[in-house]
């Protein structure tokens, strides 16, 4: 438990529980970089937990057996600020959320993340709600380089799909059940001038791949398999 907070260089952990807003819980605010130096989990929720990431760079490791954040049933991990970066791992590189938890990313950055298998950035069976914020660099040696959804739902009002690589297929975003809603925000496709692109290295899908579940964008069903870029005029 953490009571009043406290801070090691530069990095504050403070205890929300008596702030006044939308954000209750643990508020981790800074600058610095956090930097994961064993196998595991550098944050792991707790049911009826609430965990602000606001500024600080969190960084895994190669080899690693885990995911770098991994939030669970019952519990919530808000992204406002900040990097979820550098982890290397079998399964959800990134962030792994469980059936039962929620992930809010507002702003910041998921990126740098790679996976042996599906979800480089991360894998999803709960909630995912995207507002803002860049899921760029991330590597699956299987499915959904940015995002694998597996079960659950994935609410995507805005934000920005880049650079993100799949072995197979959903190089930004691969929906294997659930619901996966767009309302807003950009999935970058193949051939992006920018050099934005995501990729699909089986050509399944550069932006996203459907297997099962149901997929919109602004409450229009989306085809299982998309190469260009999502929408295809972004204002």
């Amino acid at each position: 438990n953490i009571v009043g907070g406290f801070e090691v260089a530069g990095i504050s952990v403070i205890d929300g529980s008596n702030i006044t807003g939308n954000y209750k819980g643990v508020w981790l605010t800074g600058t610095k970089t956090i930097k994961l130096s064993s196998d595991g989990n550098l944050i792991r929720t707790a049911a009826t937990q609430t965990f602000i990431i606001d500024g600080p760079t969190l960084e895994g490791k190669e080899n690693n057996n885990d995911s770098l954040v991994y939030v669970e049933n019952g519990s919530t991990v808000e992204l406002l600020k900040g990097a979820i970066s550098g982890n290397t791992t079998t399964h959800a590189g990134g962030v792994y959320v469980l059936s039962g938890g929620t992930f809010n990313m507002s702003g910041g950055t998921i990126s740098g993340n790679t996976s042996t298998s599906d979800g480089g950035g991360l894998c999803v069976h709960g909630t995912f709600n995207m507002s803002g914020g860049i899921i760029s660099d991330n590597k699956a040696t299987s499915s959904g380089g940015g995002v694998r959804l597996l079960t659950g739902n994935f609410n995507m009002s805005g934000g920005t799909f880049s650079k993100n690589d799949a072995g197979t297929s959903g190089g930004g975003v691969n929906v294997n059940n659930g619901t996966f809603t767009m309302t807003g925000g950009i999935i970058y496709g193949k051939n992006d001038e920018n050099g934005n692109e995501n990729t699909a290295k089986t050509g399944e899908g550069a932006a996203f791949r459907k297997f099962g579940g149901t997929a919109t964008l602004n409450s229009n069903p989306l085809n299982t398999m998309y190469d260009d870029t999502i929408p295809e005029n972004p204002a």
